[in-house]
């Protein structure tokens, strides 16, 4: 585990987008810090929320679930949700689920910015 301030950072850049980058990896150690953000994450007011995986090592079932509620939060407040999955080991926890199909992904994260 490495802390709520290492492992999760919210930014809000251009646009009114806020992004949560993911760093490192996200154990059940890391659930309870992970929900806290995907709360304010909700909480916010903008258009457009990114969550940035391209720096994720590992993600526990737990925080597959964290992400899980934050896209139906998004989908039923019809608020756009893009996640940041360049490849690795981020996205073989996605793959292995189904959520890949589901979730709506960008390469990197200019690229969720301009979606």
């Amino acid at each position: 585990m490495q802390g709520e301030q290492e492992t999760f950072q919210l930014t809000e850049p251009v646009d009114g987008a806020l992004v949560l980058t993911v760093v490192g990896e996200v154990d059940v150690d890391d659930a309870e810090a992970a929900q806290e953000m995907a709360n304010r994450v909700c909480r916010g007011d903008q258009r457009l929320s990114v969550v940035d995986l391209s720096r994720t090592t590992f993600m526990s079932s737990d925080f597959l679930n964290v992400l899980l509620r934050l896209y139906h939060h998004h989908r039923n407040h019809e608020r756009r949700l893009v996640f940041v999955l360049p490849g690795g080991a981020a996205l073989t926890p996605l793959q292995v689920t189904g959520l890949d199909a589901v979730l709506t992904t960008a390469p990197d994260l200019e690229s969720a910015l301009a979606s």
